[in-house]
């Protein structure tokens, strides 16, 4: 599948090279591919695609496995569980370096569901593609959980209701065992209303900062005014 760029789903991550970068076919068009996963304590893992002929499918294909590279680049998710990155834009990256934010615009899918010291919503999104020559729409599906004055807020949102989230991409595991990603958030602006903690730094060895449990409360300043 050839997916057009969005602004409404995007990650900007520090990763390591888990594989080789290699050229495939996806759905008739050439793209180079590479696995990588974040260098946390629960690694975040990614399909890294870019698009051949393009500069950074070729900065892609000289990389090597094990490699530290910072990417950006549009965040879906494939299949229903695979965690893609069709990438933008790459640089190499040096150790003790850790960045991890992704920005999510879409509709509340479902009502909040509520735990102790936290509460979490899904967050629809609406993206483009080309299948067989055709366009297509597809729909991803990301859990958001908020923490402090973001569990309250989130537990007043309703179904259709517009959103702009940012935070952390983590990994977490369902009662099977099996791997999913939330967006652990640490910021929120509703854009319209439908009419109808935990886990620590997942780098504590790193120089990052911003990412411990009272840097997502909910009381940020929006990055941008």
């Amino acid at each position: 599948m050839s997916a057009e760029h969005s602004d409404l789903s995007t990650a900007y991550v520090t990763v390591t090279l888990a594989s080789t970068p290699t050229a495939n076919v996806r759905e008739g068009h050439e793209v180079v591919e590479a696995y990588a996963s974040t260098p946390s304590e629960t690694p975040v893992n990614f399909l890294l695609r870019a698009r051949s002929g393009t500069a950074v499918a070729s900065s892609l294909l000289q990389k090597q496995k094990d490699q530290l590279v910072l990417v950006t680049g549009e965040l879906l998710i494939e299949d229903k569980k695979t965690t893609v990155l069709n990438l933008r834009t790459m640089n190499d990256a040096f150790q003790g370096q850790f960045i991890n934010e992704a920005n999510i615009t879409g509709r509340v899918c479902k009502d909040a569901k509520a735990a102790e010291k936290s509460s979490s919503v899904n967050v629809a999104v609406n993206r483009y593609g080309v299948v067989n020559g055709a366009s297509q729409e597809f729909t991803d599906y990301f859990r958001i959980r908020g923490y402090g004055k973001l569990k309250e807020r989130f537990e007043k949102l309703s179904k259709g209701s517009l959103v702009e989230l940012s935070g952390m991409v983590v990994t977490m595991r369902n009662r099977e065992g099996a791997e999913y990603i939330e967006l652990k958030a640490r910021f929120m602006q509703v854009h319209s209303k439908s009419k109808g903690g935990g886990g620590g730094n997942p780098a504590p060895k790193s120089n990052a900062v911003g990412m411990d449990d009272s840097d997502f409360q909910g009381d940020d300043m929006p990055p941008f005014t």
